[in-house]
């Protein structure tokens, strides 16, 4: 399983093609589309798997608000990014899962004037291991987005990189 330190980070200052910390470890309340509940649990186990599934080799579309993925209203299926890799970043919470993202010229300029900070990643229910309980465990990634807002807490900052972090309510708090 590749891994890689916080110094791999791309830097907030420089936004560009480089690695991006998508997905906080921890176990996250969700819903279906068709509104079934579930509780994700994205652990060392989940990251390993993700990780050892990787991305095919034409990468993952990285879009924004989920438009690609929308089960209502327009969908939009240019890429703002493509991911070509995953890796693991250990952190004393858990192995956090970062993706190497080549930006297209559509997305760069959103994700360099901050437009675009956050990501939201999506998985496949029918790639989830039931853990009973209603608990799933992501195994494979489907792609990342990038909405103007967190869809949770959860949702890690687009731009981290520094050696000084605050855990708060399982987001990730980059200082300046």
């Amino acid at each position: 399983m590749k891994t890689i330190t916080l110094e791999d980070l791309q830097p907030w200052e420089n936004p560009g093609d480089g690695w991006y910390n998508i997905e906080r470890w921890g176990e996250h309340p969700q819903q279906t589309a068709d509104g079934k509940k579930y509780v994700q649990v994205i652990d060392d186990e989940a990251v390993r798997a993700i990780v050892e599934a990787g991305v095919p080799e034409e990468g993952l579309l990285t879009d924004v608000e989920h438009v690609s993925v929308a089960v209502t209203g327009p969908r939009d299926s240019r890429a703002y990014g493509w991911v070509r890799e995953l890796a693991a970043l250990p952190t004393v919470e858990g192995l956090q899962l970062c993706a190497r993202i080549e930006w297209t010229p559509l997305g760069l300029p959103l994700v360099r004037d901050r437009i675009y900070k956050h990501f939201s990643t999506v998985y496949s229910v029918e790639l989830c291991a039931d853990l009973g309980g209603g608990r799933l465990r992501p195994l494979q990634l489907v792609g990342p987005t990038s909405p103007t807002t967190p869809a949770s807490a959860r949702s890690p900052t687009v731009r981290p990189r520094r050696s000084t972090t605050t855990q708060t309510n399982k987001t990730t708090t980059w200082k300046n």
